[in-house]
């Protein structure tokens, strides 16, 4: 009887321990089968880095939808709502983190931060500024804040405060950016002489400026603007003529300004030593060779314009503004037939030439040269370069003898 009683229970042992097994192993098959909310997530960071969004932002609300406390794939999932346009979206998903109470300091800056990003995008800058410096002062080491915050208050065109954030973003993060410093400083000046009518407060950030970076350009071009506007013309010949010097290859940003300035002197001759001045640095120089051809057609010497004009088309045979230069002179001469050839040159050229300026950060294009790029308001990115443009050649009409013509 003893040993019957000890099978059976044997056998229940083992019935009960085969079924542990399988409970086990079915809860294992069923979490396998269903993925849980940090492998959703992990899977939405991957689909991000290869720049497959639809399958991203599935994965992303997945996860969120899995486990609510999983602050990362909340505000990834935000930043990818911003990224698509679905700005009051971000903006919810941000906003709901960031006041959650307990939350690590870490992830309550990376919300605002976030957030912060929301309002630039939907273009609530001063939300945005509020975002950034709640961000700062969660974390006063947090730089990708300070940079923002910077770029919010120079939209907003808070010059001085976007003048004090730079400084500070440079001392914690232990750099030096006086290109942008003296940018800056120099829009501060700008706001002072034309706004506030302050011309004195004006030139002191211009000098300012100029200690800051001795090589930024602009700073001279407008503390003689400010002189100009004062009357006081000798002062700002100097500043002008002393930039000539130094920035030779940008010297044709100031010829229309010293010209400006010699005639309220009665010296615009001495507009010609600066040409000279700057081609004998650099015969090759364009600019300043087609200035020197104007001031000579202006003053009535039509052979030395002549052969400036020449002389630009020696360097570049195919510079549109060379041929027009000298068909205009032709025309002056009265020789109208002269003026026809050189016109007539041109339109048979295969190729034209023109001068463009690029922002090397996004591919921005103009004629004129810019200190902040106008569409992704970077400074100092714009580089020129010389465009040749192909001309379409012309099918021969219909009767003619040309090639391909019928008859």
């Amino acid at each position: 009887m003893g040993s019957g009683w000890a099978v059976f229970l044997y056998i229940i042992a083992a019935l009960a321990a085969a079924a542990v097994v399988f409970i086990v192993r079915r809860h294992h098959r069923q979490a396998s089968a269903e993925p849980s909310a940090e492998a959703s997530y992990l899977r939405g960071l991957d689909f991000l880095i290869y720049d497959q969004r639809a399958k991203a932002m599935k994965e992303l609300t997945e996860a969120t939808a899995r486990n609510t406390d999983d602050v990362d794939a909340y505000i990834s999932l935000g930043n990818l709502h911003r990224e698509q346009g679905n700005i009051d979206r971000s903006i919810r998903i941000h906003e709901s983190i960031s006041i959650r109470p307990n939350l690590p300091l870490e992830s309550r800056v990376r919300a605002l931060y976030s957030l912060g990003l929301d309002y630039v995008r939907g273009g609530l800058l001063e939300r945005a500024e509020s975002a950034f410096k709640k961000a700062i002062k969660e974390d006063p080491n947090h730089i990708q804040s300070y940079e923002s915050l910077e770029r919010v208050h120079e939209e907003m065109r808070d010059w001085k405060a976007a003048y004090e954030c730079q400084l500070e973003l440079d001392k914690r993060a232990n750099k030096k950016s006086p290109r942008l410093l003296a940018y800056l400083l120099t829009e501060m000046a700008l706001e002072e002489a034309m706004r506030n009518k302050r011309p004195k407060e004006a030139i002191s950030l211009l000098h300012k400026a100029k200690q800051t970076d001795p090589t930024c350009m602009s700073v001279p071009m407008y503390l003689g603007d400010v002189y100009l506007a004062q009357g006081d013309f000798k002062k700002a010949e100097h500043v002008w003529e002393e930039a000539v010097d130094d920035f030779p290859h940008l010297a044709f940003l100031l010829f229309d300004r010293l010209r400006q300035v010699y005639l309220k002197q009665d010296t615009v001759r001495n507009i010609k030593s600066i040409y000279e001045k700057v081609l004998a640095k650099n015969p090759e120089d364009i600019n300043t060779r087609l200035a020197l051809g104007d001031y000579y057609f202006d003053t009535g010497q039509l052979d030395n314009a002549k052969e400036e004009y020449r002389r630009i088309l020696e360097l570049s045979g195919t510079s549109t503004v060379g041929y027009q230069r000298l068909s205009k002179v032709y025309l002056k001469e009265g020789k109208p037939e002269k003026a026809l050839e050189v016109l007539q040159k041109l339109s048979s050229l295969p190729e034209l030439q023109a001068v463009y300026y690029y922002c090397g950060k996004c591919g921005f294009k103009d004629t004129q040269i810019h200190w902040r790029c106008p569409q992704c308001r970077e400074w100092d990115t714009f580089v020129q370069e010389i465009e040749k443009h192909i001309r379409p050649r012309r099918r021969p009409e219909a009767g003619s003898n040309g090639r391909g013509a019928k008859h």
